[in-house]
């Protein structure tokens, strides 16, 4: 077996490459030339027109024919699989790589399903892909030693954003309408943006996702958040009622029994902006104040990592964090200063709206 990780990420590229159908691949080389390959799956012959009527259907949509028996079993197997399809990073049964070759060439099998997993399965829905994800996951790009780079499939010259661009990009092309992601700093917030979908990253503790295999298990300094990536506003509304409005305690004791609660907005919102570019929200109509964080949020950001060759963009991180192994005297200590800075954000954000 191959040692060196050039030699395992080779060998898993071409597995992953043997285990697609022939029936679904194409010649790559047809649309080299092409930067937006969005329209590929229209013109490469492999669908039908009604699986191509099926597959631009939102979750929405998608729910309300199958509930409704407007579309035919073998109709929705043949443009995705049966039921409400989704795509996923982590599941029961399958080797979790995280990005990481050393998880390939040793691998890392799941034995259980995280308490998202489990309550879209429960649902019904039929996982039927994995997706690709940044080494580590603390960078805004896809890129990894194991499986290259994802790139956006509307200009193929631009990343498809990180860490959950494997998500986002899938979805953009129509493979998937819908994918469970999660966010620290940006992994579902910023693949949506950047390939035009739709996103949200819920407040922590309130989505059940107990044993959901992170980077850094075990530690509980930062909180990563689990929500969806997908084309519609009703699709983010659908999915997160069925994440919170399920019995949480039943899929994770830690998670707050938060209601779902319907909103009604004021005429003109007003949001504040911490020091970016207000001309887009101006031209819709809202009211766009500055508001200054009470201290510097560089130095809330400290992460740690090991192993195999370290990607340019998280490297050039760990260059600006100056990260270092920590006692766990020294972890508390930074706990406590994080709560302080949660605190001085909290009061100054008070003081910004009296």
């Amino acid at each position: 077996m191959a040692t060196d990780w050039q030699s395992i990420s080779k060998s898993a590229q071409a597995e992953l490459l043997q285990s697609l159908p022939a029936k679904w691949k194409i010649d790559a080389k047809s649309y080299g030339a092409l930067s937006d390959v969005t329209r590929v799956p229209l013109i490469c012959g492999i669908l039908s027109q009604r699986q191509i009527e099926i597959t631009d259907l939102t979750v929405t949509e998608l729910t309300r024919h199958i509930r409704s028996h407007a579309l035919k079993a073998t109709e929705v197997l043949e443009a995705s699989p049966h039921g409400l399809p989704f795509l996923i990073s982590f599941v029961k049964g399958r080797i979790t790589t995280r990005g990481y070759v050393i998880n390939k060439a040793v691998p890392v099998v799941s034995d259980h399903d995280s308490g998202v997993v489990r309550i879209i399965r429960d649902a019904g829905a039929v996982f039927f892909c994995r997706t690709t994800m940044t080494q580590t996951g603390f960078i805004l790009e896809t890129v990894s030693n194991l499986w290259g780079g994802t790139l956006n499939p509307y200009n193929r010259r631009l990343g498809a954003g990180g860490s959950s661009g494997g998500d986002g990009a899938l979805i953009a092309m129509k493979g998937c309408p819908i994918a469970p992601s999660t966010d620290i700093g940006g992994s579902i917030r910023a693949p949506a943006a950047f390939n035009g979908l739709y996103g949200i990253r819920p407040t922590a503790m309130c989505v059940p996702k107990n044993l959901w295999e992170g980077t850094m298990t075990g530690q509980m300094s930062t909180r990563d958040f689990a929500g969806p990536v997908c084309h519609s506003m009703d699709d983010v509304r659908l999915f997160t009622q069925l994440l919170i409005t399920n019995k949480q305690a039943r899929y994770d004791t830690n998670a707050v029994p938060v209601p779902w609660r319907q909103i009604t907005l004021p005429e003109k919102l007003s949001i504040g902006i911490m020091k970016w570019d207000r001309v887009v929200l101006w031209g819709a109509g809202y009211e766009v104040v500055e508001f200054e964080p009470p201290f510097d949020c560089w130095e809330l950001a400290k992460c740690n990592a090991t192993g195999e060759p370290l990607v340019p963009a998280f490297a050039e991180l760990l260059k600006v964090y100056n990260t270092r192994c920590l006692a766990a005297s020294e972890v508390l200590k930074l706990n406590l200063k994080m709560r302080a800075f949660k605190v001085l954000f909290a009061n100054a954000a008070t003081a910004f709206t009296a």
